[in-house]
């Protein structure tokens, strides 16, 4: 990811296979000169700064921008079937994101945490042609701290990781909740929906079959305030659940952290990215049915039973 006064670290990139134990590939990004950059963003002072531009190398950046570099959120797409979604800083991707390489082989995808340019913080890595994921901490873009690692003939463990290499097992994971475990309960009411007249209704429909409240790799639902992955992309899918990729600034998950919060405290329900999703309105097991659910634009109320990243049970 290149900013507009250094070039791109090396490993902003790293692709981490956790298929054998010490085992990391690096992949260079695409190159950009950051002078091009401050060409291609330069902005007039009465011009808007946000929008579309194409880069020199057929890369194409949508969002927002700021001083000859991409600032706040925006999407970058490279040639070749990578492309990034999510908050920028200083040209580089910063804060929360997905970054996605689903063309060709050694398709892989990750969403969580960034830091000038690099994964950091809590984050998951599929590695979806392989069947294996990494759902932990990142440092500097290589795993490092606890993390589980699952997929492939071995079962699901948490493991210490030092500069993405396994160390230490911790213990073994349970990803599927058994029958008997209860689940975090969270209820969303659909704000303002009563006032939706059916001409307005048929409109959010048509949005939808459209495709503008989707990608290919998530679906943003901004009447219940979050986001969560394609099924049929995520690991999540054949497991049984959705996966939450974002919450959204304002919405009902909003409102509903609040009111945890307020009367809770820090013991509050919180859902967090990469949280699964095992139930909505007590339909389980079936990821295509629960999003069609959440779709339905005459579904007022929604009661989601979930379970926040593997990180969060380890503590």
């Amino acid at each position: 990811f290149a900013g507009a006064s250094a070039p791109p670290p090396m490993s902003t990139l790293a692709l981490l296979a956790l298929a054998t134990p010490a085992h990391a590939m690096q992949e260079a990004e695409p190159e950009n000169d950051p002078k091009k950059w401050e060409d291609v963003f330069a902005v007039e002072e009465d011009e808007e700064e946000d929008g579309e531009r194409e880069l020199p190398d057929g890369s194409i950046f949508c969002g927002q921008f700021k001083g000859g570099q991409p600032e706040g959120v925006g999407r970058m797409d490279w040639p070749g079937g990578k492309c990034y979604m999510g908050q920028w800083r200083g040209g580089q991707p910063h804060g929360l994101g997905l970054l996605v390489s689903v063309g060709g082989p050694g398709r892989w995808i990750y969403n969580g945490g960034f830091a000038k340019g690099q994964r950091h913080g809590d984050g998951r890595c599929e590695w979806t042609d392989r069947g294996i994921w990494y759902d932990g901490d990142w440092k500097d873009g290589l795993q490092c701290g606890i993390g589980e690692c699952g997929g492939g003939k071995s079962k699901p463990q948490y493991w210490t990781m030092e500069e993405g290499e396994r160390k230490d097992s911790l213990a073994l994971s349970v990803v599927v909740p058994k029958k008997d475990e209860v689940l975090p309960t969270v209820v969303l009411h659909r704000e303002k929906d009563a006032e939706l007249t059916v001409h307005r209704k048929r409109e959010l429909a048509a949005a939808r079959d459209e495709g503008i409240e989707g990608t290919e790799v998530e679906f943003e639902f901004k009447e219940w305030g979050l986001a969560v992955g394609n099924p049929e992309v995520w690991m999540s899918g054949p497991m049984g659940a959705l996966m939450v990729t974002r919450v959204l600034e304002e919405g009902p998950m909003v409102h509903f952290h609040k009111g945890q919060r307020e009367e809770w405290g820090k013991d509050g329900i919180h859902v967090m990215p990469n949280a699964f999703v095992w139930s909505v309105n007590g339909c389980s097991a079936k990821p295509e049915d629960m999003l069609e659910i959440l779709r339905d634009r005459f579904v007022n109320k929604i009661t989601l039973q979930v379970r926040n990243p593997p990180v969060t049970r380890s503590q």
